[in-house]
């Protein structure tokens, strides 16, 4: 964290059912790597100790009810109890209230805990590291020193402290220079300990941002030795998006040079949390090495509703590389998907992520559709007038909300990179943003039935048109077919493209299902589903199934598709209109 921004936390977390999976060596994470949080609260930069058989735990400030250091604390390093209390009740003279970050504790030869922390300078303005010190690992902490202990303030000051005690006993703090808070480059540091936990030498720079995906910011370090090899894990990229990973770098020693090992995130956004980072070593009690970290476990940012839950990872070394398995995963289907209801509101099955809901706002039209990002990290809502609202790693790229539209929007679809979408109305009109081209549309044409539906072809970047009497409408996309001119006994409401794009779907509001080119018929609910009217259908990654969501919540599985949940059942604030998988 580095913006020095103070803000109001919202929300409850929505926990998502995951299963332990371990990392890829190569610093992917692989897709089926879910998890849960430990701490199911906001427990932002998050460190643990364990003392005399007891777990504590440490996190940035509380800013709903200006507690400066949280504290947790456990008999199990797994599941935590919040303890009542400000652990770092008064701040130093020099700090002024209100950012106070990242914590890390260590036990001294002199008998004291030591903290170290973030907190703002109010002389220079910079966020500098000050220490504070304990009897007793559960606090209070107190400090009288006068000035920060480190604060590089022409480099834009220092967050993210990190103690790192050698097998030799040597003890070093890590840090980061905030530079990106003042347009310079962000380096990782490192400055020797004395037996007290002083200071006692100079900065030494480890590494600096050197990937795209830290996005100009490296931060959080922490260290572990393994075999007599230092590795480095740090954060990058932006806090407040999916984006936000941890990568590692190999070391020669303490004191650095570091070479940075991730071209890519070793730990990045996955089902159950998005952007983890700030991440920190324990040991548990049967020797087993543990990385706390934190993530948002559904909606991304603070002013969104989001809090950074704490999590954990047990590590291990694969041929060198470190490997990560969730500590609190559990089993859950390696599908998921959302329904979207008329105000906005968003519910989340299997292992699709709750990332925001447009419930609350002050709509002017309502919701009418939705689409998901390719890697199902995110999504977007459209209304009738067009309006759009992204949530997680999906991104605004323009809308038509404000202008005059002949007819109302109806549907929207997305690019194959996730780098723009198309609005299409009931007129056939198509409108094209970020990189979606526009490659022609109906409106100039006198149309038999409205258009209800829109797909992508991400094999051509053009699209398909569906109108209410199952015509199909090609746009730099093959035609492979439809139900115009064609009885049917109700009309077309969506069409689903397979993921290859040789094929689609059409569904009706009675649940017949129509399938043309490679697109395979798994079955339909037309003997079932009356009363209740299909709104909508979205397939599953590899093509072997799709589910139909209608208009009271329900969602019926075909193919190969899982059931994974449905609000049937439950009451809803607003008709459901739309459905979108992972």
């Amino acid at each position: 964290m580095s913006k020095l921004v103070l803000v109001s936390l919202l929300a409850a977390i929505a926990v998502v059912s995951l299963s332990p999976v371990a990392l890829a060596s190569d610093g992917a994470t692989s897709a089926a790597a879910i998890w849960n949080p430990v701490q199911d609260q906001d427990f932002p930069d998050p460190s643990v100790i364990l003392y005399d058989g007891t777990y504590y735990a440490y996190s940035t400030e509380r800013y709903d009810d200006g507690e400066n250091i949280q504290g947790a604390t456990s008999t199990d390093g797994v599941t935590w109890t919040s303890l009542p209390t400000d652990l770092l009740p008064v701040l130093p003279s020099w700090a002024t209230r209100g950012f106070t970050w990242a914590p890390s504790v260590e036990f001294n030869a002199e008998g004291e805990f030591v903290m170290y922390f973030a907190a703002l300078d109010t002389a220079s303005g910079r966020e500098c590291i000050g220490r504070a010190v304990s009897m007793t690992p559960g606090g209070p902490y107190s400090s009288d020193d006068p000035v920060p202990v480190v604060c590089q303030t022409s480099i834009g000051g220092d967050i993210g402290p990190s103690i790192f005690s050698d097998q030799d006993g040597q003890s070093y703090l890590l840090f980061k220079n905030d530079g990106n808070s003042v347009g310079q480059r962000t380096e990782l540091w490192s400055e020797p300990l004395d037996a007290g936990l002083l200071p006692s030498g100079s900065p030494t720079s480890l590494m600096s941002d050197d990937e795209t995906w830290q996005d100009g910011t490296v931060e959080r370090p922490a260290m572990v030795e393994e075999s007599g090899a230092y590795y480095l894990v740090y954060s990058g990229g932006a806090f407040e998006s999916a984006g936000y990973g941890i990568g590692y770098a190999t070391c020669a020693g303490p004191s650095g040079p570091c070479e940075d090992r991730s071209t890519s995130p070793m730990l990045e956004s996955g089902s159950g949390m998005s952007g983890p980072g700030s991440s920190s070593f324990f040991t548990g009690a049967n020797g087993q090495l543990v990385m706390a970290f934190s993530a948002w476990p559904s909606a991304i940012g603070y002013t969104r509703g989001g809090i950074r839950a704490m999590y954990e990872a047990t590590v291990s070394f694969v041929d060198g590389v470190p490997t990560v398995t969730p500590q609190n995963g559990s089993d859950s289907p390696q599908q998921g998907y959302w329904e979207v209801g008329a105000d906005g509101g968003v519910f989340s099955f299997g292992n699709a992520t709750f990332y925001g809901s447009a419930v609350g706002m002050k709509l002017k039209s309502p919701i009418v559709g939705m689409d998901a990002t390719p890697d199902g990290h995110g999504y977007w809502l459209v209304a009738a007038d067009g309006g759009v609202f992204s949530f997680g790693d999906a991104q605004y790229f323009g809308s038509t909300a404000g202008r005059h539209l002949n007819r109302s929007i109806v549907g929207m679809a997305v690019t194959g990179d996730g780098r723009g979408y198309w609005l299409v109305a009931s007129d056939g009109g198509v409108f094209a943003f970020g990189d979606a081209q526009f490659h022609g549309s109906t409106a100039s044409r006198v149309l038999r039935a409205p258009v209800n539906g829109v797909a992508a072809d991400p094999t051509t970047g053009g699209y398909w048109l569906v109108a209410s009497d199952g015509g199909v409408f090609s746009f730099d996309a093959p035609f492979l077919g439809s139900m115009g001119g064609k009885h049917l006994a109700g009309p077309v409401r969506a069409i689903a493209a397979t993921p290859d794009a040789d094929g689609y779907w059409l569904v009706a509001v009675d649940g017949g299902v129509f399938a043309f080119g490679d697109a395979p018929f798994e079955g339909s609910p037309v003997d079932t589903l009356c009363p209740r009217p299909l709104v909508g259908m979205t397939a599953a990654s590899n093509g072997e199934g799709y589910w139909l969501a209608t208009v009271d919540g329900g969602v019926d599985n075909e193919g190969w598709t899982a059931d994974l949940g449905s609000m049937a059942g439950h009451p809803l604030a607003a008709r459901i209109v739309g459905v979108a998988s992972t």
